[in-house]
C-alpha cells in the first residue's frame, strides 16, 4: 500500500547550515501544528547559561559585529556569515532569519529557548541574539569544519574506527538531550558541524539546527506533529504517536549512510521512501557490507526496530560491543596539574567572579579549552554530559589525583545552579587557569555580558543581575549586592569599570568569613592590590586601600 505524502511540505530548516541547496530526498516535511500543542510548551532556563544569553531586541548584529559580506551558507530559511565581535575580537557565525520565512509563529522562540537550556561540548553553542523588524539573528559558535554532510560526500565512506568516534559523539548528545527533556527530532547529517578541518579523530561533532525540536518526556502526552525529513524519519512519526525514540532511528540511519555510503530505506520519490520506513525492513547488501563487522550491523539493527518500545536508547547504544571494539574510552587523558587547586580556589570565590568566570569559560574556543574537555568526557563515566560527585571524585583518582579532606564542600561550590550535577561549563569555570581567564580578550567579552546598557561600566542593578543566578554556600550568598560593588569600584564613583573588573579577575581570592560586628585585624596582599577586611552590618568585605 502506497503512504500517502504529507499534506503539506516546507523546504529547508529554519535553523539550517546549508553550505548548498539539498538533493529532494533530504527535504524536511512538516505538518504545521494546531495551537496549543503540548510538545511546543517552551523549555525551562533553569541551567546558568541561559542567564548568560543575551537576547537584544530591536537591535541589529551589526551594532556589535563587523560582518563579513561572503556567506559561510545558505539555505531557504536564512544565511550565515562571519562576524567579528569590535570590542573583544571574538569571532562568531551570525545566521539571519527573515521573519517572513518563519512558518509558525513561536518556532523560533522555542529553537532559542532550547539553545540557550543546553550545555553540552556535542552541541553548538548560542551566545546571544538580535531582533529587528525585519529578521531573527542568532551569534553562534563557529565550526570551521564544515557539515559532516559534506564530509559524507568527500570520503564516501568511513573506517569503522571513524564510524565509533562520530557515533559516540552524536548519541552522547542524544544522550544529553533527551535526559534533559530535548527531543531534536531532525537529526541528519545536514545538522551536524565539525568544529575544524582534519582528521576525525581529532575533531569534535557538534549538533546544530533546533528548529523543529521540543521539550519532552517520558511520561508525557505523545507527540502528534508529522515532522522531520524522509531519509531519516521514524515510522512512528508517519503515525502521528510517538516519543524521544525517534532520535535514536534517525542516529541508526546516519550511522547506516557513513558506513556504506547509501541510505536504508531508499525510494524514487519521497512517498516511496516513507513507504519503505514505515515497513521498517533493514537489509545489508553483501557489496555494500562485506567489510563491515557484525556488531556494527547489530547495533543498527536494534536502533531501527520499529516498535521504540523495543528499540535501543542512546544510552544503551552507548555501552555497544561495537565501540568497545572500535573506540575504546578515548586515549590516556592527563590531570593539569593545577586543576584540584583551582577546583578548591572557585569554592572561595563571591558570587560575582563565579558568574564571570562561567561566562568567560562559555565563551572560550575549543583549542582553549581542548585539555579539559578530554578531562570532563573522561570522568563523564555514564556519558550523560554532567558530572555527579562520585563520577568526579571517582575519576580523579582513577587519573592519579590526591584528593584533599574537603573535597566534597569543594564540589558543592562548584554546582553555582544548584542543580545537583556538575554541567559541562559549570566544570569548565572552576577548573580553567587564571593566565587564561585574566586574557583581555576574554575579560572583555564577559564584562560586555554584564554591561547591559553597553555604556562602558556596570552598575548596581546589573551587578544584581549577573549574580542573581549563581547559588553559593550561606557566608558568601549573604553578601549583599552593595558589599559586592563597594569590594571592587576601586575609585568609589559608583559603577564598575573595565579596570576595575580586569583588577577583580586577576586578584587572588582570600576566604569571605562571617565575622561578629567590631573591626577584625586582618591584611592580605593579592596580586598588585593592597586589600584588608571592613565590617559592614556583621559581613565582612573586601576593600582597597
Amino acid at each position: 500500500m502506497m503512504f500517502v505524502p504529507f499534506p503539506e511540505l516546507i523546504f529547508g530548516s529554519l535553523a539550517d547550515f546549508l553550505f548548498k541547496e539539498r538533493p529532494p530526498n533530504g527535504r524536511r516535511v512538516q505538518e504545521r501544528p494546531p495551537r496549543g500543542r503540548h510538545e511546543d510548551r517552551r523549555p525551562s532556563k533553569s541551567l546558568t547559561n541561559a542567564a548568560f544569553i543575551i537576547e537584544n531586541h530591536s537591535k541589529h548584529p551589526r551594532a556589535k559585529y563587523d560582518l563579513e559580506k561572503i556567506n559561510l551558507g545558505e539555505g531557504a530559511y536564512g544565511t550565515v556569515c562571519r562576524g567579528i565581535d569590535r570590542k573583544s575580537k571574538a569571532v562568531r557565525a551570525i545566521k539571519t532569519v527573515p521573519k517572513a520565512k518563519v512558518p509558525v509563529a513561536n518556532q523560533f522562540k522555542t529553537e532559542i529557548d532550547v539553545m540557550k537550556a543546553v550545555d553540552h561540548p556535542n552541541i553548538i553553542k548560542l551566545y546571544e541574539t538580535f531582533e529587528d523588524q525585519r529578521n531573527f539573528y542568532l551569534a553562534m559558535e563557529l565550526c570551521e569544519g564544515g557539515e559532516l554532510f559534506d564530509a559524507i560526500i568527500e570520503h564516501g565512506t568511513f573506517s569503522q574506527g571513524d564510524v565509533a568516534i562520530i557515533m559516540r559523539q552524536v548519541l552522547r548528545a542524544v544522550f544529553y538531550m533527551h535526559n534533559n527533556g530535548v527531543v531534536h527530532r531532525d537529526l541528519k547529517p545536514e545538522n551536524f558541524l565539525l568544529d575544524s578541518k582534519g582528521p576525525i579523530s581529532k575533531t569534535m561533532v557538534k549538533v546544530v539546527d533546533f528548529g523543529l525540536s521540543c521539550r519532552w518526556v517520558q511520561g508525557d502526552r505523545m507527540m502528534t506533529q508529522k515532522i522531520g525529513t524522509p531519509t531519516y524519519v521514524a515510522p512512528e512519526v508517519l503515525k502521528g504517536s510517538y516519543g524521544n525514540e525517534v532520535d535514536v532511528w534517525s542516529c541508526a540511519v546516519i550511522m547506516y549512510i557513513i558506513l556504506c555510503g547509501s541510505a536504508p530505506f531508499r525510494g524514487k520519490n519521497d512517498g516511496d521512501i516513507l513507504t519503505n520506513v514505515l515497513r521498517g525492513v533493514v537489509t545489508f547488501k553483501e557489496r555494500e557490507w562485506k567489510n563491515v563487522s557484525s556488531s556494527a550491523k547489530d547495533m543498527i539493527k536494534r536502533m531501527l526496530v520499529r516498535d521504540p518500545r523495543e528499540r535501543m536508547t542512546a544510552e544503551h547504544a552507548l555501552s555497544h560491543t561495537f565501540f568497545h571494539a572500535n573506540s575504546p574510552q578515548g586515549h590516556d587523558v592527563t590531570l593539569p596539574k593545577t586543576m584540584i587547586q583551582n577546583l578548591k580556589a572557585f569554592r572561595e570565590v563571591d558570587r560575582f567572579k563565579k558568574a564571570a568566570l562561567h561566562v568567560i569559560a562559555q565563551h572560550l574556543n575549543n583549542p582553549e579549552i581542548e585539555k579539559l574537555m578530554e578531562v570532563f568526557i573522561k570522568l563523564d563515566v555514564n556519558e550523560d554530559g554532567q558530572l555527579s560527585q562520585q563520577e568526579i571524585v571517582d575519576g580523579i583518582r582513577r587519573l592519579g589525583g590526591s584528593l584533599p579532606s574537603d573535597f566534597t564542600e569543594v564540589l558543592t561550590g562548584i554546582d553555582t545552579d544548584g542543580s545537583g550535577v556538575i554541567d559541562y561549563t559549570e566544570f569548565l569555570a572552576a577548573s580553567i587557569d587564571q593566565k587564561l581567564y585574566c586574557q583581555e580578550q576574554s575579560c572583555r567579552e564577559a564584562f560586555s555580558i554584564f554591561d547591559l546598557d553597553g555604556d562602558g561600566t556596570i552598575a548596581l542593578d546589573e551587578l544584581s543581575k549577573a549574580v542573581e543566578h549563581i547559588t553559593d554556600d550561606a557566608a558568601v550568598k549573604e553578601m549583599s549586592i552593595e558589599d559586592l560593588m563597594a569590594q571592587y569600584d576601586l575609585n568609589k564613583d559608583g559603577v564598575i569599570d573595565f579596570s576595575e573588573f580586569l583588577a577583580m579577575m586577576e586578584s587572588h581570592e582570600v576566604k569571605r568569613i562571617r565575622t561578629p560586628r567590631c573591626p577584625t585585624q586582618f591584611r592580605s596582599i593579592t596580586h598588585s592590590l593592597n586589600i584588608i577586611p571592613e565590617v559592614h552590618g556583621g559581613q565582612t568585605c573586601i576593600v582597597t586601600l
